[in-house]
């Protein structure tokens, strides 16, 4: 949601910098349409897909005190195992990466409530998340669980795609995420 079709202009006011800018932190993104966990996205010949992109960063790009994962949605209709193997490699590689980092991991959004059989893939995709986030003892945010986006807000919310969000979304995203992390960073 970072990047890819839908996505905010200029990028720098995508929800990942507004949540920054909301909670005063530094912002650094690494986001490429199309990927995910299991998915590599469209480039032909290159595995750009979370784990590809974590090996390529250097270790001063992991100098974080907090790691939010926010993905999923590219996943959907990957079987549950596989992705579960995928997010569970790519967390333990993060964690040894950057150790000292607080990891929290945002699951899937759901953007089209009135869409069962999408709400179900994103569930499943969650569910799968949230069981190797409990393994590996990092936090989750599940926006489908948590309702998100409802019939009453997602056309203010969701651009004419039904996929992604719009600015407005992007800010509303922003707003929710910092809610949850005011909460986990409080000292």
């Amino acid at each position: 949601m970072a990047a890819g079709a839908g996505s905010p202009t200029p990028p720098s006011s995508s929800f990942a910098y507004d949540l920054g800018e909301q909670l005063g932190w530094g912002t650094a993104v690494n986001a490429v349409s199309g990927t995910g966990y299991v998915n590599k996205g469209s480039a032909p010949g290159l595995d750009l897909s979370y784990g590809a992109r974590l090996e390529a960063l250097p270790d001063s790009g992991l100098a974080a005190d907090v790691v939010v994962v926010e993905g999923g949605l590219n996943d959907r209709g990957v079987p549950a195992d596989q992705l579960a193997a995928a997010a569970t490699r790519f967390l333990q590689s993060l964690r040894a990466r950057a150790p000292m980092a607080q990891l929290v991991v945002v699951g899937a959004i759901a953007p089209d409530p009135g869409d069962p059989t999408s709400t179900a893939e994103f569930t499943e995709v969650n569910a799968a998340l949230s069981t190797v986030a409990a393994q590996q003892n990092v936090t989750f945010i599940d926006p489908v669980a948590e309702q998100w986006f409802t019939p009453q807000n997602s056309a203010a919310y969701i651009a004419p795609d039904r996929l992604h969000p719009t600015q407005a979304g992007h800010a509303y995203i922003a707003t929710l995420l910092s809610d949850h992390l005011r909460g986990l960073t409080r000292g």
